[in-house]
């Protein structure tokens, strides 16, 4: 990477390699953490999981934005646990895509938040397997569900709602 003495035009690179948090242990992640424009950025760079991960603090507007994007993640591709791997096989074919982001301003304590995307739950885990999808988003004031369902040859379960957070 490179630093410059005011910060402005800055990066590095950062390699997290088997890292553990209590029984977990996380595959290797690496990240550019960049500085310009008052903006601190920090970006997943991988190419072989099919995870994206983003965190950007905008200093002029006090905004912070987290988004988080999988395509046909297999969760097992991430983490480990201490746990036998006989016990983690039936999640083996579990997948999920989704994009997910959260917004906070720090000024105003603004706040919105999304998640779309769909869970696949192979047979090894519900009987002749099935597929989760949800659609949400919602802010400090309130949560809309415009879809949460669960789907398969054993199941067909839906919801939508609406909900308004008392403040």
């Amino acid at each position: 990477g490179r630093i410059t003495r005011n910060l402005e035009n800055s990066f590095a690179y950062l390699n997290l390699s088997n890292f553990t948090f209590e029984k977990y242990k996380f595959n290797k992640f690496t990240f550019l953490l960049s500085y310009a424009e008052k903006k601190l950025q920090l970006h997943t760079v991988q190419n072989v999981i099919p995870v994206d991960f983003s965190a950007v603090m905008d200093f002029s507007l006090g905004n912070l934005g987290l988004e988080l994007v999988t395509d046909k993640l297999s969760p097992l591709s991430v983490f480990s646990t201490a746990a036998s791997r006989k016990s983690l096989q039936s999640f083996k074919e579990l997948t999920v895509s989704a994009r997910a982001g959260l917004s906070f301003n720090v000024n105003d304590n603004g706040l919105s938040y999304y998640l779309n995307g769909n869970l696949y739950l192979p047979s090894s885990v519900f009987p002749k397997g099935a597929q989760a999808l949800v659609d949400l988003s919602g802010n400090g004031r309130r949560l809309d569900v415009k879809r949460l369902s669960l789907q398969g040859e054993n199941v067909n379960a839906s919801l939508d709602l609406s909900y308004l957070i008392k403040t």
